[in-house]
């Protein structure tokens, strides 16, 4: 999957999700995804290369990566 397809489909399956509000709050450039007023997804392009950044609790994530540093 290329990196606009991959951008693409994250979008659409955010919008799919229940409870879902799509805004701008940072500017039109910038898709921001919430749920229940929380972020979950931000969306947007950096020098013309799509990028999908997602938010997470980490004691709520399935798989937990050694090389994320703890605080």
């Amino acid at each position: 999957m290329d990196k606009q397809s991959l951008h693409e489909t994250a979008k659409r399956l955010a919008l799919e999700l229940p409870f879902v509000e799509l805004c701008w709050p940072f500017g039109p450039e910038f898709d921001v995804f919430k749920i229940g007023g929380k972020i979950f997804m931000l969306s947007s392009e950096l020098r013309g290369v799509p990028f999908i950044n997602l938010k997470s609790d980490p004691q709520k994530i399935p798989v937990k990566s050694a090389n994320i540093p703890k605080h």
